[in-house]
């Protein structure tokens, strides 16, 4: 990390400590309080910066926007390092990789670098992601299609939070978690998306039938799964991010998985998620 990286880093420790502090509560009542958030969000901003992210013997560049997100990157991004190699590992340039949940495009980069003959589609709903999901693209000289829906069990209109749940509700959205991972640059109100059947869709878009999946989808892992049951026979490998906040949920998934003649594998955890390779 440099001199101006250091700088910044500690420039936004102290402007949140500023803005939770009695200070903070001080700006506020002196109508300042708004002002002291844009020069946060200023001193978020300048951070923006394209690193290099090396997995199974590929290097991908990623543009990273504020210092939070840069921060947290390693421990984030970084303790997926192993799915990653597995999914690249498996990887061949007959297969058709699924990246559900695309984000900005770490696991369709890294396919599509480290196979440039297999076919990559990234499932991205978010307006936001989806433009830093193309910025990756072009970063890389990657090629895969994007699709700007999410998959599910059912095809509806809803919204996205800014930490990536699919939700009825449109009310804006600060998430801890989102603080945390991103910084404060983009909570806003939650996006308006479309939510597709998968299977529909599938048959709909005339896409290629996936030998790999990724799923990254925030607790929604066994709706895209339900929506994909007559694309799933096609399917040999899966890799998904487990989301245990409702045990019944999980026990389903697994019964799922199980009753579509896939064995389940858990790979890791990590904080409050896991993973499993299920073949």
């Amino acid at each position: 990390m440099g001199v101006k990286d250091e700088t910044l880093l500690k420039a936004r420790s102290l402007l949140q400590w500023l803005w939770e502090s009695k200070t903070g509560r001080a700006a506020e009542s002196l109508g300042l309080k708004a002002e002291l958030k844009r020069v946060y969000d200023a001193v978020d901003t300048e951070a923006t910066a394209v690193i290099s992210f090396d997995v199974a013997g590929e290097t991908i560049d990623l543009e990273l926007e504020t210092v939070a997100e840069r921060d947290g990157f390693d421990d984030y991004q970084g303790a997926e390092k192993p799915l990653m190699a597995s999914v690249v590992d498996t990887i061949g340039p007959d297969d058709v990789f699924y990246d559900v949940g695309a984000y900005i495009g770490t696991y369709s980069a890294l396919v599509a670098t480290a196979e440039p003959e297999a076919t990559v589609h990234a499932f991205e709903p978010g307006p936001h992601r989806r433009t830093r999901l193309r910025r990756t693209q072009f970063l890389n000289d990657t090629e895969f299609t994007i699709h700007d829906v999410a998959l599910s069990n059912k095809s509806t209109n809803a919204y996205l939070t800014s930490g990536g749940r699919i939700t009825n509700d449109p009310a804006t959205d600060i998430s801890q978690e989102h603080k945390q991972r991103q910084g404060q640059k983009h909570q806003h109100e939650r996006d308006p998306i479309t939510v597709a059947h998968g299977d529909t869709y599938v048959r709909n878009q005339g896409l290629e039938l996936p030998t790999v999946m990724k799923i990254d989808v925030e607790g929604g892992e066994l709706q895209v799964l339900e929506g994909l049951t007559k694309t799933l026979p096609n399917c040999r490998d899966l890799f998904i991010e487990v989301h245990p906040q409702d045990v019944a949920n999980v026990e389903a998934l697994f019964e799922f998985l199980s009753i579509h003649g896939f064995t389940a594998n858990r790979l890791f955890d990590r904080e409050n998620v896991f993973f499993i390779h299920a073949q």
